[in-house]
């Protein structure tokens, strides 16, 4: 008969310790599919952009114009608000991924915001 766990003394008990498995990467032909829709989403995008660029054009005027038409003090506030949204919006969540131990995640953040960035330089000098 085998013995309980109960009736084992604490210093004759043993532990196995078994990995976990870990799950490889898996590809499947949505993700493919997935890559086509967004790329074709995005190219409908820049025609329409370019197609409605006189459209675009007088929208961005008249935004601006109402703008400038704010009270200099609510202006700056909202402004202000804007830029600490766009620069503690993606530290916070990189802070969040680290604190639930999302380290990969992390990682993928991180360089995705580097080539966004890079990317972006490489635009505004073109």
């Amino acid at each position: 008969m085998k013995p309980e766990v109960a009736d084992v003394p604490p210093d004759e008990a043993e532990v196995v310790i078994e990995p976990l498995a870990s799950r490889p990467n898996v590809r499947r032909a949505a993700d493919l599919l997935r890559l086509a829709l967004a790329l074709a989403v995005l190219v409908i995008g820049l025609l329409v952009a370019t197609l409605a660029h006189r459209g675009v054009r007088s929208t961005e005027r008249g935004l601006l114009n109402t703008i400038a038409t704010l009270p200099p003090s609510l202006r700056d506030s909202l402004t202000t608000a804007a830029q600490l949204v766009a620069m503690v919006l993606p530290v916070a969540i990189v802070v969040v991924l680290a604190l639930r131990r999302k380290f990969a995640a992390v990682g993928k953040v991180v360089v995705a915001g580097a080539a966004g960035m890079l990317a972006g330089l490489l635009i505004s000098h073109l």
